[in-house]
This record gives structure tokens, sequence and C-alpha cells, in this order.
């Protein structure tokens, strides 16, 4: 996987965004990021990822 969406609560927001660019140049990959304004279930977070998925094959990864 070279490119990866991470859906994220508002709350946690800043931090993340601040690691982007090293995160792409340790681990050779593509990170983007989308808001999840409210928790409404995982199904939510293809919706979220619509565009980003596009017609490719996805993998959903839960954490915490």
């Amino acid at each position: 996987m070279r490119n990866i969406l991470i859906i994220i609560a508002p709350e946690y927001a800043g931090p993340l965004f601040k690691f982007n660019l090293v995160l792409d140049e340790i681990l050779n990959a593509n990170f983007s990021y989308e808001i999840q304004e409210e928790p409404k279930g995982l199904a939510e977070a293809f919706i979220i990822g619509e565009n980003f998925i596009g017609k490719d094959d996805v993998t959903l990864i839960f954490g915490r």
C-alpha cells in the first residue's frame, strides 16, 4: 500500500497533520486525512473515502 487515507475525529486532527511529511518520507507512502465529524460507524468510512478510493481495491483497518 502506498496511498493511505486516515479518517480521524476532529479533536485528533491537529497533531496528525503535522506528521504528514515525516510519515510520507519514513514509510515511502502518501498519506491523506479526512475528518469524521461524528462517530457514525465504520461503514461511514467508505462514504467519507469514496473519492479517495475511486475504483481501486481497498482495505479498512480500524484503530483506536
